[in-house]
């Protein structure tokens, strides 16, 4: 189920799987709360098991000191009720795209752990579409990472993590990703997607080398950039239509699937068909594609450290480590065009 803020919302009972949409600027904490006392109110939350916030509720006009009036994200008020009530969600899926703070005094992971029977929880999403900075970043702070740092220290069975920034991380931000992936949810993870609006090549390949060495059990694997082919002259296969074609289809296709058949948590990356002619142009530049891999830590390391990935996200492609392959509208195309 999907639902537009307004007043009086009536929950059916049985849902199962919700997601809270809020589109404008003129926010307020007692929007949040209403829902909240509403699913009480009407005895709807106990089959709930996924949530999904989609919250444009921030923007960079609003001043400074309508920010600080406010102690959590607006999102976070929604379970306000549920932790005065003493409830607790048994939810299995999380998702959150709107404002995160750098406060490491922000509370808003404690009221979800008193919301949240945390243990249940196996999937996160997080898109970052506000970050609310306030102060100057210190080496020893996690930034727009400190809700990601202090959740994910109370989620034991996490297995399905999805992180997509809309800024480019500071290096103390980056650094915090890291250790939240090797220290709070070590070798917990079947599939995580990490996508960056953009940092420098140096800072994706030690998130990478941190994957590799704290994520024993990955099935499935996605650290990329939002928009690989306009990042600037040294990126790998500027040049290749074909690939910027393969990736702005899946983009379409997503646009689409969203509008039409909107779903919480879907996991599984978009893979579109394309012309033939396109799959014969990647298909002459697997050699290139190759020699790229060669250089990349995920694809050189995997064997020994990720011995379950089946599917490495690597410029585009969807890269079988295992078989040597890239899939292509279905199919499966040798890396090595003399195997």
């Amino acid at each position: 189920m999907s639902c537009y803020m307004y007043p009086g919302v009536n929950f059916p009972q049985n849902v199962v799987e919700l997601k809270i949409i809020y589109e404008g600027t003129d926010s307020s904490i007692d929007n949040f709360r209403m829902l909240g006392n509403q699913m009480i109110k009407q005895d709807s939350y106990h089959k709930l098991r996924k949530l999904e916030f989609k919250v444009d509720d921030f923007s960079p006009s609003i001043k400074d000191v309508q920010t600080k009036q406010r102690s959590r994200p607006y999102w976070a008020h929604f379970f306000n009720p549920f932790v005065e009530q003493g409830i607790q969600l048994k939810l299995t899926a999380l998702g959150i795209e709107g404002e995160f703070r750098d406060d490491a005094d922000d509370n808003t992971a404690d009221i979800l752990s008193e919301a949240i029977q945390l243990s249940e929880l196996d999937t996160l999403d997080i898109v970052y579409c506000a970050y609310v900075r306030t102060h100057e970043l210190e080496s020893h702070e996690d930034g727009v990472h400190t809700f990601l740092d202090k959740i994910t220290e109370r989620l034991p069975g996490l297995r399905y993590l999805s992180v997509k920034h809309s800024r480019e991380c500071h290096e103390y931000e980056i650094n915090a990703l890291r250790r939240i992936l090797q220290e709070n949810i070590a070798n917990q993870l079947y599939q995580l997607r990490i996508v960056f609006e953009n940092q420098s090549d140096e800072q994706l390949k030690r998130v990478r080398q941190a994957i590799l060495h704290s994520q024993h059990y990955l099935v499935k694997l996605k650290v990329a950039l939002e928009s690989f082919w306009n990042n600037g002259d040294d990126r790998e296969f500027i040049g290749i239509p074909a690939l910027e074609d393969l990736v702005q289809e899946a983009i379409n296709h997503k646009s689409k699937r969203d509008m039409l058949a909107p779903s919480i948590f879907d996991f599984d990356e978009i893979k579109p068909f394309i012309p033939e002619y396109l799959v014969r142009s990647i298909i002459s530049y697997r050699r290139r594609i190759l020699n790229a891999l060669k250089a990349d830590v995920i694809y050189k390391g995997a064997a020994q450290n990720l011995p379950y990935l089946t599917e490495y996200y690597f410029i585009g492609l969807y890269i079988s480590i295992k078989e040597q392959s890239f899939f292509v509208n279905g199919r499966p195309i040798l890396l090595d065009e003399k195997a």
